[in-house]
């Protein structure tokens, strides 16, 4: 049984435990399992997603900031429209970090991950990330996972 959990993942960790240990309050967003099974073996992931809801300043005064599989949101933006916006905004990162792994960054230098400086973010629409941000297709594969668990044939 091999058992993965990479670099990244620990670092998210290490951020989720930043964000926790300084007050915020943490939610599960969602977990998702995959399982897949080939004449090799079989693999089992799982990918949680945390939204954190914090006090402290963020990266530019950013209502929110993601790293791997957890996104942290200013806690003064939480039960309000504009909140549930960010929230949205943030998770979608996650997706991006499940699609893309580390190659999220140069990706972001020249891809565009972000929605285009040209959309007006509608506060009144949290769904509106959803169209205006790279997201990867349903028959995309992630190239990072969570944690994993591999069992191989002999």
């Amino acid at each position: 049984m091999t058992i993965r959990f990479p670099l990244l993942s620990i670092l998210s960790v290490a951020f989720l435990a930043f964000f926790a240990l300084q007050g915020g309050d943490v939610q599960l967003h969602s977990i998702e399992m995959g399982f897949s099974a080939d004449s090799q073996g079989v693999t089992v992931t799982i990918d949680p997603a945390f939204v954190v809801w914090s006090d402290i300043p963020l990266v530019r005064h950013a209502m929110g900031e993601t790293f791997g599989n957890v996104s942290a949101v200013q806690r003064c933006w939480r039960g309000t429209i504009d909140g549930d916006y960010v929230r949205n905004y943030e998770v979608n990162h996650i997706k991006q970090y499940y699609a893309l792994s580390w190659m999220i960054y140069p990706f972001s230098l020249f891809g565009d991950i972000e929605s285009p400086r040209t959309v007006i973010a509608n506060f009144n629409d949290p769904t509106q990330p959803n169209r205006t941000m790279w997201l990867p297709p349903d028959s995309w594969i992630n190239q990072w996972s969570f944690i994993s668990f591999s069992v191989g044939s002999q």
